[in-house]
């Protein structure tokens, strides 16, 4: 080889790193899709369940903490009164907080055995004309920066609490559902506490599916089945008909 080509070799390397460095920076790979679950409800048995987490997470990913997190959802169940179904667990593996259903309208918090907080909706905050509507609109607003906590229900929502122990969620975009026989629907996951219009918002009827929330949201997300679990059409009432 001549002098000339071998200092040419090296020339030729030099601009394809340049241009490799280059490029990489400017197109960055884009985040996963999820799935657009609008329209479309689950249904599983209290000895299944399924857990949804955002596209883009792994149980690599580095979480931070947060002022607080907010989750609101749509269930249907025929448990009875003398039952205490589960009903979600966030952020199982780093922060878990554990939401049950003590009866139709009474919910237990807990982060383990030692810290529980009860919350009671009781309080009308929605018209009575939601009161049509086949699912349990529920959300729950935990702000961790005043310790406080509040649960909302159909039509009535429960008063602000102070947590008997501080709680400051990890970030983990991961929300488990097991524990009860029934349907659910148009879950939403926020990295802070909910105005109380950003609720009264999702709650009505004709905001189904609107809400978009900043971590978790129905219209673009991941899950893994565990069971026997059915993800199908979903339940909508309109002008007192209901749809399937």
């Amino acid at each position: 080889m001549k002098m000339k080509d071998k200092l040419l070799v090296p020339a030729v390397v030099a601009i394809i790193l340049i241009v490799g460095f280059t490029d990489s920076g400017q197109t960055p790979a884009p985040k996963p899709i999820g799935v657009n679950l609008n329209g479309k409800m689950v249904t599983f048995s209290k000895e299944d369940g399924i857990s949804f987490f955002c596209p883009y997470f792994s149980a690599q990913s580095t979480v931070s903490p947060n002022s607080g997190v907010s989750v609101c959802l749509r269930y249907i169940t025929d448990y009875q009164r003398t039952e205490s179904p589960s009903l979600f667990t966030l952020s199982p593996s780093t922060t878990p907080l554990k939401v049950d259903v003590l009866h139709m309208n009474l919910y237990n918090l807990s982060r383990d055995t030692y810290s529980s907080q009860v919350l009671k909706p009781s309080i009308r905050f929605l018209s009575s004309g939601s009161e049509t509507d086949i699912w349990t609109g529920v959300c729950l607003t935990v702000d961790s920066s005043r310790n406080l906590v509040q649960v909302f229900s159909r039509l009535d929502m429960s008063i602000r609490k102070f947590l008997p122990y501080p709680y400051v969620w990890s970030g983990e975009p991961v929300i488990d559902f097991s524990g009860f026989d029934g349907h659910l629907t148009d879950v939403q996951v926020w990295d802070r506490p909910l105005r109380y219009s950003e609720v009264y918002s999702y709650m009505t009827l004709s905001s189904y599916w609107s809400s978009i929330g900043s971590v978790l949201t129905w219209s673009n997300i991941s899950y893994s089945i565990r069971g026997k679990t059915l993800l199908e059409d979903s339940y909508k009432w309109f002008d007192n008909i209901v749809y399937g």
